[in-house]
């Protein structure tokens, strides 16, 4: 499909740690270990109100809870949050790429980002051997991007098979917050940690227009942006001081939120003459349900717009950058019509967006330059 920019999502899979508890499981123990920290009893209104408004029922974690009671190091916490990372990258890799057909050998691309997956050989380097990709596989290690890492993903996997259409990508992205979160000191931000994060992972197959698997209506990427929001530094994030981690999270977050989404949308929708009533999916992650209200109020759309990014954080919360990815397979549950728009974004630290304009088609529609959204 000579001409043709735009890539096909062929498979995108969300992946979940096996200990699953619910959101009551997780307040009580909050509660404790809150009071074992502050040497003190907790506030227990203001933790459960915090719980309650989050929107979220329950969350999966990387280590059953009696593992974050026990007294370890920054040092050897960090080698456990890698192995748990390369483990489950390992066989989120594998599997998707067996779901969707392809072979490791086949693979020309491997996208990945984690924020606590420190240190060189980045991680990418152990996920290529082993998962029996090529050695000359082209790998691109994003390094720590947060809850913008699965959109980062989608931009730089489109970037690459723009100008190889003949070639194969492969995405994998996992951060585990609610691991990390419990490797910093106590703090007010901790609790609001403890009420929304979870971890999770999740891989994305994508192809150039000439490998695109043929037949099937999927979301094809058309184009991408990013922004950064000026003098955000410390509104978000998350990092090494002094033997441990911190993080922080500022009230003008949502202000931001509110703000910022509006500019990169219409960015985003300018050059093809579309206005936000085109959009028919809205692939958002959930920072949190207030964010959500935030952005659907900025954008001026229904809140049920953004009910597959709802969901998915009431049964898993935020799982940083891999959350986007668990929403877009979400919203890939129900079939839907050649030449639906969508639009997919995430914020992350220090306020950052990605967003990535989507259309779902087949190969075959998607060479025709009306399809494909040639700019009008």
């Amino acid at each position: 499909m000579p001409g043709i920019n735009a890539t096909q999502i062929a498979r995108v899979r969300g992946y979940l740690p096996p200990h699953r508890y619910s959101q009551d499981e997780l307040v009580s123990y909050t509660i404790d270990i809150l009071g074992e920290q502050l040497g003190r009893p907790a506030k227990e209104g203001v933790v459960r109100r915090m719980f309650a408004n989050a929107g979220v029922q329950a969350r999966h974690l990387t280590m059953p809870l009696d593992y974050y009671r026990q007294q370890r190091t920054i040092v050897e916490a960090l080698a456990d949050v890698q192995r748990a990372v390369l483990d489950l990258g390992t066989t989120a890799i594998t599997e998707t790429l067996a779901e969707a057909g392809v072979a490791p050998g086949e693979v020309d691309m491997l996208a990945v980002t984690s924020s606590l997956a420190l240190g060189t050989p980045t991680i990418d380097f152990e996920l290529a051997e082993r998962t029996g990709l090529r050695p000359d596989v082209r790998r691109l290690p994003l390094g720590p991007s947060g809850c913008s890492g699965g959109a980062a993903l989608v931009a730089w996997m489109h970037a690459y098979l723009a100008a190889h259409p003949d070639r194969l990508a492969v995405g994998f992205v996992a951060d585990l917050p609610w691991f990390a979160g419990r490797l910093a000191p106590p703090q007010l931000s901790r609790i609001v940690e403890s009420a929304l994060l979870g971890d999770g992972g999740a891989v994305i197959v994508m192809a150039g227009a000439e490998r695109a698997a043929p037949g099937l209506v999927t979301p094809w990427v058309l184009d991408s942006t990013s922004a950064i929001w000026p003098n955000s530094r410390d509104d978000v994030y998350w990092r090494l001081e002094e033997g441990s981690l911190t993080s922080g999270m500022s009230q003008r977050t949502v202000d931001a939120a509110e703000e910022s989404m509006p500019v990169v949308v219409d960015k985003l929708l300018a050059g093809r003459a579309l206005a936000v009533a085109d959009i028919d999916a809205w692939v958002m992650h959930p920072g949190s349900l207030k964010v959500l209200q935030h952005i659907a109020a900025a954008l001026g759309i229904k809140e049920d717009a953004l009910e597959d990014s709802r969901r998915v954080l009431s049964r898993a919360g935020n799982m940083s950058g891999a959350t986007v990815l668990h929403v877009l397979a979400e919203a890939g549950q129900s079939p839907r019509p050649e030449g639906t728009w969508g639009l997919l974004a995430a914020l992350g630290p220090g306020l950052v967006c990605e967003a990535a304009l989507l259309r779902w088609g087949t190969a075959a529609t998607m060479a025709t330059p009306a399809l494909a959204g040639a700019a009008m």
